[in-house]
């Protein structure tokens, strides 16, 4: 009765851990990947602050960041994590590579959204002599708020999958977990019922992103 007394105390912690480090990482990342992926987009542009060394310069380091397996950016940031928030052990430390990962992924992802906006629109809005950060939050933000929602979408599921890879250096949640107990200590079931957690979130994360852009598709 004990053991699963436990286990379940175990789940409810890692549960808890996971949407700690995915949301807050989410939240941080899609803040600075739509600002990247905006400056991207600009800097590309002729219409807007075209300038091709700039672009050439923040493409490489987003391609650099993408580059990385997460296990491997995980391990090179610790010692960022003990600098800004004062550990390298547990979700919070775990949180730095992952919103660093995560908002270089999430640039590009912004940054073809706002590619596939009416370029009429954006010459329209330039003619009319509006701001680039008017531009930004009254007409890219709007126009291209279904494909970003669908790229939010995509990074929650991505993050979901990082956040697993934690667990290999301590960092809590269902993937320590499962590493921990169901694979270290042979415990098949527990390893099992991360697995089938994992998948149910993702399937519940998808089925709440599609019905939310088709709904903003609509208005």
């Amino acid at each position: 009765m004990s053991s699963r007394f436990n286990l379940w105390d175990a789940l409810q912690q890692s549960f808890g851990e996971t949407f700690y480090m995915v949301f807050l990482s989410l939240a941080i990342s899609v803040v600075i990947g739509t600002l990247l992926g905006y400056l991207l987009y600009a800097t590309s542009n002729k219409y807007l602050v075209f300038n091709k060394p700039i672009n050439a310069v923040l493409g490489f380091v987003v391609n650099c960041v993408r580059s990385l397996p997460f296990i491997i950016l995980l391990v090179v940031l610790l010692p960022l994590s003990k600098i800004v928030v004062g550990t390298q052990v547990g979700p919070t430390a775990v949180i730095v590579p992952l919103s660093i990962s995560s908002s270089a992924f999430f640039a590009r992802l912004a940054e073809s959204a706002f590619n596939a906006v009416n370029k009429g629109v954006v010459e329209y809005a330039i003619s009319t002599g509006a701001t680039n950060r008017r531009i930004l939050f009254s007409i890219m933000l709007p126009e291209a708020s279904s494909q970003l929602l669908r790229s939010i979408t995509v990074a929650t599921i991505a993050l979901f999958g990082s956040s697993a890879m934690a667990g290999t250096i301590g960092g809590g949640g269902i993937g320590d977990l499962a590493i921990r107990y169901g694979y270290q200590r042979y415990q098949t079931d527990i390893l099992l019922i991360c697995v089938a957690i994992l998948i149910v979130i993702v399937q519940v994360v998808q089925f709440i992103g599609d019905h939310i852009s088709r709904k903003v598709d609509k208005s």
